[in-house]
């Protein structure tokens, strides 16, 4: 069901790939006790303006990379041209959105957060720190899709090191400002990008190939359009609290948020993991169709899923304090489950994603998003209003089906996924459904939620995976040698 290489890879990019991100659960608590609540809520909407940055100046040019290293693989010089062009255009965006920053930053600045946050310096610096991402991640995507897990290890592990040692020793030279975080968030991407551009211009050189323009150009808008609508969908809502009601609900909304980074660490990993035996399959055995193969891939994915949810919730309540001394940010756990539930349907999500990044068809991705991502908007200024910041959690909620429903919609035009509907929709709709009405019923009542949550996800898994893991149990047991756990007790 699972192979070796599978769980290893998955693992690798899982874990690995996660700790630039994780860096923020990792610090957390000094965020939380060494910044007063209010500049805390400040930093996470600054952190969001660096990511869209990112999306701007990378232009969708991480996703093009690999797609395109797949088409020319097996052509040296081909390869050379294209990534060595790829190259160039993440320079040149770079440096044109930093000189646009420089000359109007302020004005722009002020357009898209509000009156609440000041451009210089923190503002500048978040800009800096979003140009060296997007060189960053194009970088480490390559990486995965030339299968070089070493390497992508070693300079995540150096972006890890760097941003908590420099934004923990900030924090405490410069308590009770931004200076720490701000300044060891843009100095860690800054010398990751330096490594990431040696490491792209060694391998490929920097030229410029006007053939690669048009393909470069019809790949990448659609994707930076829909990258750019997955901010809005994941970002936004931070904007609209902050406009309703003030920064230090931020705080406490981001904290609830970050403490569900933890299932987007492992749903990201995994996707990064079986994305490219995916897309290598469906490049050996070209069909429009799924088969049993594709359909194994999600299988897993669902299982994983189902089974890491309810001991998410199970814990974070548990190890959330042990670090967070704060007992503001403890009106989070009240959103934790639901916020966790969101992230089920996102299995369904990547794969009906899938077709559109392999089948070159990312022209459809803003179309499918814009309307999801008006509904969003609508909704979380809706139910702000009316719940506050639990409002937000439902707009979440309710978001992550309407992206599927919409890619569904259109993906059937590209390929056919015939799967297992009971262990990829009607599994993961049963174990939400009765999830919110245990939270209905218990008001969050933890950890008696958690446990009624677990006891489902077991039930779910073990009517849809019982074929597979009934065997399994067997073949377990009877590789037990129980004559020698028999003699053992005899003698003791």
């Amino acid at each position: 069901m699972i192979s070796k290489d599978l769980f290893k890879s998955s693992a690798i990019y899982s874990l690995i790939g996660a700790l630039p991100l994780a860096s923020g659960v990792i610090l957390l608590p000094f965020y939380t006790n060494l910044l007063p609540a209010a500049e805390f809520g400040n930093l996470a909407l600054y952190i969001s303006l660096s990511l869209l940055v990112q999306i701007l100046v990378n232009f969708g040019l991480e996703s093009y990379v690999t797609v395109y290293f797949i088409e020319y693989r097996h052509d040296e010089k081909q390869l050379k041209a294209c990534m060595g062009t790829t190259l160039f255009f993440l320079l040149l965006l770079g440096a044109a959105f930093l000189l646009l920053s420089m000359s109007d930053g302020s004005y722009l600045f002020t357009l898209i957060a509000g009156g609440s946050l000041k451009f210089y310096p923190f503002g500048l610096l978040s800009v800096m720190t979003g140009i060296c991402h997007s060189l960053t991640k194009t970088y480490t995507n390559l990486l995965i899709y030339q299968q070089r897990p070493i390497k992508f290890f070693w300079i995540n592990i150096f972006h890890f090191v760097l941003v908590i040692g420099l934004s923990i020793s900030g924090l405490y030279w410069f308590p009770n400002t931004l200076i720490g975080p701000i300044w060891g968030r843009f100095l860690s991407s800054f010398s990751v990008a330096i490594f990431a551009f040696v490491s792209m211009y060694y391998s490929f050189g920097v030229s410029f190939h006007s053939k690669f323009l048009k393909p470069m150009i019809l790949y990448s808008y659609p994707i930076f359009l829909y990258f750019l609508l997955f901010w809005f969908a994941s970002y936004i809502d931070r904007f609209i609290i902050n406009h309703y009601m003030t920064s230090s609900d931020v705080a406490v909304y981001d904290v609830a948020m970050k403490c569900t980074l933890l299932i987007e660490f492992f749903q990201n990993g995994f996707s990064s993991a079986i994305l490219p035996k995916l897309f290598s399959y469906w490049k050996t055995h070209p069909t429009l169709e799924s088969d049993v193969e594709v359909n194994r891939l999600f299988s897993i994915f669902s299982f994983l899923s189902l089974l890491f949810v309810p001991l998410f919730v199970l814990f974070i309540p548990i190890i959330v304090p042990v670090f967070v001394k704060q007992p503001i940010y403890y009106q989070g756990f009240a959103y934790v489950p639901i916020l966790s539930l969101s992230y089920i349907p996102r299995i369904l999500f990547y794969m009906y994603l899938s077709p559109f990044i392999y089948f070159k068809k990312t022209v459809f991705l803003p179309r499918v998003f814009l309307v999801s991502v008006i509904l969003q908007i609508a909704l979380t200024i809706i139910f702000i209003k009316l719940w506050g910041l639990m409002g937000a959690v439902w707009a979440q909620f309710f978001s992550k089906p309407i992206q599927v429903v919409f890619l569904y919609l259109k993906s059937r035009s590209i390929y056919q996924f015939k799967y297992n509907k009971i262990k990829l929709l009607y599994l993961p709709i049963t174990f939400m459904a009765v999830s919110i009405l245990f939270e209905w019923g218990l008001k969050f009542q933890w950890p008696l939620l958690a446990i009624c949550q677990i006891i489902t996800s077991i039930t779910v898994i073990f009517f849809g995976y019982r074929r597979e893991l009934i065997p399994l149990a067997i073949q377990m047991i009877e590789k037990i040698d129980w004559r020698i756990i028999f003699i053992k007790r005899k003698n003791n």
